[in-house]
């Protein structure tokens, strides 16, 4: 699920374990099963011992991705050089939620060498004429989204909530709206916008925390 914070904090999307099964990379690598936490997940290593591991990306800026691996650490990493020219034409080569297999050097860090294929993703429609602008990625491997907005302290506007519900729905994935802060008061017009957003068949409710 993804959480789509419209309040002052940033949330992730939770790292969910993923079965995968045997994929040949190249001659080069192997593939072995390791179990850790009681969970049995595969690595990739290479015969010059950089090993080859399974994670998923949880947050991209400015060229730096950091990937939770199956191990429970994270790894800032780099795109292989096929990936980073692709990068040049394409938006959106890895983005978070995307599942990756990176390969390990010194330290935490680690150069990306594969993106496994998407399944639902939230997108933003590019602006402008047909072709002008490429369609934009949020997360990848979506199945539901929560949209998260304060009652109060910022006040949410209702024009942002439903730019991701058409992102959402435009990529038929459930939508979840909660209004936090709701021990801050909530008036009459936040009660009316739960209930229409209910009776338009998106799940909506208020919380306090």
């Amino acid at each position: 699920a993804l959480i789509v914070s419209l309040t002052p904090w940033v949330l992730t999307p939770r790292f969910f374990w993923n079965a995968i099964g045997d994929r040949q990379l190249s001659s080069d690598y192997s593939t072995t099963a390791v179990r850790t936490r009681g969970l049995c997940f595969a690595v990739k290593y290479s015969t010059s011992r950089r090993y080859i591991m399974h994670g998923e990306v949880t947050n991209v800026q400015k060229g730096i991705i950091e990937v939770l691996a199956e191990t429970g650490d994270y790894f800032c990493c780099l795109l292989r050089g096929r990936l980073l020219r692709k990068e040049r034409t394409e938006k959106n080569v890895v983005t978070v939620g995307d599942m990756v297999f990176f390969e390990t050097l010194q330290g935490d860090c680690g150069v990306i060498t594969e993106v496994l294929p998407r399944k639902k993703c939230l997108v933003r429609k590019g602006a402008g004429k047909r072709g002008r602008h490429l369609d934009q990625v949020i997360a990848a491997n979506v199945d539901q989204v929560f949209i998260v907005v304060a009652v109060k302290d910022p006040p949410y506007h209702k024009s942002l909530i439903e730019r991701y519900i058409t992102a959402a729905r435009g990529s038929n994935l459930d939508v979840t709206i909660v209004f936090n802060m709701a021990d801050l008061g909530i008036d009459e017009e936040t009660v009316k916008d739960i209930q229409n957003y209910r009776e338009l068949g998106y799940r909506s409710f208020s919380q306090a925390l």
